[in-house]
């Protein structure tokens, strides 16, 4: 048995005895044994020593489906899966250590040790009362035990293949929590069996509470602690655990979270992240009578309030950083369902009632995303200049990157993420190579290699600003850290310009570009600007690119350089891919990207992008700048000029 919390300190030391139930238990294994005492406790927790009621309050008796039976199945037969992969333990004698991936990703191994099969397990259980369920979770937590042993305190979970706290954190707050109460009433688990879960239990907080670590593990971290003390009050701890998991999950807010609402490692997946952990902490407490604050709620609601303002006319977020496309109707619902007060914010994007949102085109000053939107259906325009700060964890090197959305289509979009591996494709995933923004000599941004987080980060302003006008809104940014391993001192300073009716004759809506790169050591270098198009067939002819997007839809890119076209590139650099975000063999597939290379030293250009749907027509020939920030949009009928910094006068 691994578990280093012997049954004599459980006993004597760690439950609190005035519970009924519980009374004398100290005494019961001093004088009876561990038998004796290991009866006496699972007695207690099987005649409502778990408060099974108010957890399951408002959670309906999971829908006894065929997917779910057909996973039920694989499940008692051995069948466990790890970040996609399956694998097959007969007679479910697992190997808690294994790892059957090709290219051994760890990360197989550490969510191994989350058991959402447990979850499914006591699904079942509660659909049909058949204890094969509980013997499957007794036999896989069993096993669990006998070979997983708690890290000394302080160490590193990466130094552990179970013990990761992140993993504590989940499988407190979710699969062994939903377990046990699902199990409580089982005949078929036996006494020792229940004795060493909470044992187990025990040493899962006590591994969080001397290695919790930072950002979104935090507060999973703490989510885990903080179900442990709601839940099981019995502990002797459960009320020190409780204060202290609330209370860092408040201090959090002010952590972790900008002014304008964006979690600070800015993606759209942990943010997500995030949200979902505060909001079983706030539900979890709701149903079991220990409610979190008003103020809580409202923190929680501005974190829900980031998506409505990223959110894409196809009702999906942008994929930033390490994140993927949230949708963000179903998550304005959830907002509704966990704090009703907040339903006339929300109403409209979960269920297209009620006034719309009071904002169309926004500014987040602090995580830097720049959005413009023409309104709130699929229909509708959005573009968003991100130039955001590098963020705590899970960063790419996109800074200045365009996505734009018209006429129902995704023209340009961030490519999200990639596995957490080691392959040429996280690393292009992690790069500007795979995003909408400029190389210099053939190099991207390198925040990476010295970036530190400090502390007061999270109330600095952005490098951004933004204008929304009638006829045009722009939005700027710049980037000056560096550029490839010598960081070659460029600054690039990039302007997005929406001519939301066109511009003088030209009678279309249309975004244009000016990017201005200022090298400190005054030399010449050679600037790329890149755009990813998405799976289409592109055409070149002369400055323009041209991309047929279906559904009557096409996009053209005017540039003032003859556009390159890079596809399934694998030297000398990655560039050209897409990464393919379902379970298969082919982990990504070529997609165009366009590059344009100008060379010289302080050198100013301007690019045209232009939406178009039905038989729209491009007038737009050429383009001309000045690096005083003169543009001019050239057509078969004349020239149309502005000075894009009179746009923020």
């Amino acid at each position: 048995m691994a578990i280093k919390l012997t049954s004599e300190e459980f006993f004597t030391k760690k439950l609190d005895e005035s519970f009924e139930g519980l009374r004398g238990i100290s005494r019961t294994f001093l004088e009876g044994g561990e038998a004796a005492a290991e009866k006496q406790f699972a007695d207690f927790i099987r005649n409502g020593g778990v408060d099974t009621v108010n957890y399951f309050k408002n959670k309906s008796v999971p829908e006894l489906t065929e997917a779910l039976l057909a996973d039920g199945d694989k499940i008692l037969d051995g069948w466990l899966c790890s970040c996609g992969v399956p694998m097959h333990f007969p007679g479910r004698k697992v190997d808690w250590f294994a790892n059957p991936t090709y290219n051994k990703y760890a990360e197989w191994t550490w969510q191994l040790s989350r058991h959402p099969e447990w979850t499914k397990l006591a699904m079942l259980y509660r659909a049909t009362g058949d204890e094969k369920y509980a013997v499957a979770f007794e036999d896989y937590f069993m096993g669990w035990v006998e070979q997983t042993e708690k890290p000394e305190a302080g160490t590193s979970g990466y130094a552990t293949l179970s013990w990761r706290t992140l993993e504590c954190g989940i499988r407190l707050e979710s699969s062994w929590l939903y377990a046990i109460m699902s199990f409580a009433c089982s005949k078929k688990i036996s006494d020792h069996t229940i004795s060493c879960f909470f044992r187990s239990v025990w040493e899962n907080v006590d591994r969080i509470l001397n290695a919790s670590t930072t950002h979104n593990w935090l507060i999973t971290e703490m989510s885990g602690v903080d179900a442990t003390a709601i839940c099981f009050p019995f502990f002797k701890e459960s009320a020190e655990w409780g204060a202290h998991s609330l209370g860092r999950l408040t201090d959090e807010f002010a952590v972790q979270i900008y002014d304008d609402g964006f979690q600070f490692e800015l993606t759209t997946g942990y943010h997500k992240v995030v949200i979902n952990t505060y909001r079983s902490v706030i539900s979890l407490r709701e149903r079991m009578g220990a409610p979190v604050s008003d103020e809580f709620c409202k923190n929680v609601a501005n974190l829900y309030r980031v998506y409505l303002k990223l959110m894409m006319p196809d009702g999906k977020s942008p994929g930033l950083n390490d994140g993927g496309k949230i949708d963000v109707p179903s998550t304005a619902r959830e907002a509704i369902e966990l704090m009703p007060s907040f339903r006339p914010e929300f109403e409209y994007i979960a269920e297209g009632k009620g006034s719309e949102p009071a904002f169309k085109s926004v500014l987040l000053p602090y995580s830097g995303f720049a959005v413009m939107r023409s309104g709130w259906t699929e229909s509708d325009s959005c573009a968003i200049l991100e130039s955001a700060p590098f963020g705590y964890a899970h960063q790419h090197e996109d800074k200045l990157q365009v996505m734009l959305f018209a006429y129902g289509k995704r023209l340009l979009d961030d490519p999200g993420t990639f596995r957490y591996d080691t392959s040429a494709m996280r690393k292009y995933i992690l790069s500007s190579y795979s995003h909408n923004t400029a190389l210099v000599d053939g190099c991207g941004q390198n925040r990476r290699a010295k970036h530190k987080w400090q502390a007061e980060f999270i109330k600095k302003k952005a490098d951004v600003k933004a204008t929304f006008g009638k006829d045009t809104e722009a939005a700027e940014g710049f980037y000056d850290q560096g550029y490839g391993g010598e960081f070659i001192p460029v600054r690039h300073e990039r302007t997005l310009v929406w001519h939301k009716n066109g511009l003088g004759d030209i009678k279309i809506p249309f975004w244009t570009v000016y990017d201005k790169f200022i090298p400190a050591d005054a030399k010449e270098h050679t600037y790329t600007l890149l755009w990813h198009l998405d799976e289409v067939e592109e055409k070149v002819s002369g400055n323009t690119v041209s991309a047929d997007f279906g559904d009557g839809v096409s996009f053209e890119i005017v540039g003032m350089s003859a556009p390159r076209i890079v596809k399934g590139q694998t030297e000398p650099v990655f560039m050209g891919w897409k990464p393919n975000h379902t379970p298969g063999d082919n982990p990504h597939y070529p997609t165009p990207t366009v590059n344009l290379d100008y060379t010289g030293s302080v050198v100013a250009v301007a690019t045209a992008l232009v939406p178009l749907k039905d038989g729209m027509k491009n007038p737009i020939n050429a383009l001309l700048c000045d690096i005083d920030g003169n543009v001019s949009v050239i057509t078969d009928e004349g020239k149309y000029s502005f000075n894009k910094n009179k746009l923020f006068d």
